[in-house]
């Protein structure tokens, strides 16, 4: 059942059969008694419900009494400090920090199984030591423009100067993308 109906110059409308009431511009529903941090959810047929607002991946929420927090972290990577070789975790920013020259810190690309596309991997230079990606599958491949690396385990994409950085992301689980870089990126 529609009403429409008019108090000063503010115009409202209730196009459902509900148990709503607007008194001095503030909606009042009159259902079920609801628990702490429902909300109310219309339906194309009936009366509005009590619902729980479910989230998933980064979002997260909070409740209280009257009250609902949604929340989004700020953007971006995780970001982890790699002082050793490491076999990169899928979605993972790294700092690359061992400061010594004459040896680069080898991050290894995860294995298949444990990639999916999408899934992203930053490597960030800071000290002189430097970086080199390293395939560990016979069916891995890095992607840099117009160029590929070997396939398998012999390919490879390393630093050229000490504060080169590369954005990969995994196309199928063996092959990633290399994106944005910034620097002189060697690939083999």
């Amino acid at each position: 059942m529609a009403t429409q109906n008019s108090i000063g110059n503010r115009t409202y409308s209730l196009t459902c059969d509900t148990d709503l009431t607007i008194t001095d511009g503030k909606l009042t529903l009159q259902a079920t008694d609801c628990t702490v941090g429902q909300i109310v959810v219309g339906q194309t047929t009936g009366k509005p419900v009590w619902a729980t607002l479910s989230v998933s991946g980064v979002l997260t929420k909070s409740e209280g009494e009257g009250t609902l927090g949604l929340t989004v972290p700020a953007g971006g990577l995780p970001f982890t400090v790699a002082t050793a070789d490491l076999t990169a975790t899928p979605n993972t920013c790294y700092s690359i920090q061992h400061g010594t020259p004459a040896t680069e810190l080898v991050v290894t690309l995860p294995d298949p199984v444990d990639s999916t596309a999408g899934d992203q991997i930053k490597i960030m230079g800071y000290t002189s030591g430097g970086w080199k990606v390293a395939q560990s599958d016979a069916a891995h491949q890095i992607i840099l423009g117009n160029q590929s690396s070997t396939l398998g385990a012999a390919g490879y994409i390393e630093f050229t100067n000490q504060y080169d950085v590369i954005l990969l992301t995994c196309i199928d689980g063996n092959v990633w993308q290399a994106d944005a870089p910034q620097g002189n990126i060697t690939i083999a």
